[in-house]
């Protein structure tokens, strides 16, 4: 498994994500087709410009991408969040690939020295994903109503990169 950066190449991966209900059976539901070339395009020239990552999960040497991991700094209820979020293909999870991208990024952000405390938020009903918090060292915080897409409950979990969680509980 390596990471590369998001590229313009990767609309078909973008659509598999954004638009399969089973992609976003925790997350709301599926977004439209609409926009996704523009929405690729942003996030492409934010990685490229090293604003936020967007990773695609390049699972073995065929070149076809298993998903994408990133991580990006935004605001939330008036303090700094710095949040790590991964989507996996169907036909790739249940295989260790996601923990393994996850954890490679996590290595990544760690070395980078850019990221602190990266904060997870998988909804409280997506199992897989909340194991693979657990598993890669980050701490169960609580849970909390967060908004990918409208409203859902999520457990917060922190995974401190440098020794100083700098206040973050939340």
């Amino acid at each position: 498994m390596r990471l590369r950066n998001l590229d313009l190449g990767d609309l078909d991966l973008y659509v598999a994500q954004y638009c399969d209900p089973q992609m976003w059976t925790h997350l709301g539901g599926p977004r439209p087709r609409e926009g996704l070339e523009d929405k690729l395009e942003r996030d492409v020239a934010a990685t490229a410009a090293d604003e936020y990552w967007v990773l695609v999960v390049m699972p073995d040497e065929t070149g076809a991408g298993a998903g994408t991991v990133a991580v990006w700094e935004h605001e939330s209820e008036g303090r700094p969040v710095e949040e790590i979020g991964w989507m996996i293909l169907p036909a790739f999870q249940g295989r260790g690939i996601g923990k393994a991208a996850v954890a490679a990024t996590i290595d990544r952000a760690r070395a980078s020295g850019r990221w602190h405390v990266l904060e997870a938020f998988p909804s409280v009903t997506n199992d897989p994903s909340n194991a693979l918090c657990r598993g890669l060292g980050f701490t169960l915080v609580g849970e909390v109503d967060h908004d990918p897409q409208g409203t859902l409950r999520c457990n917060h979990w922190l995974l401190d990169l440098g020794g100083l969680t700098r206040g973050r509980q939340g």
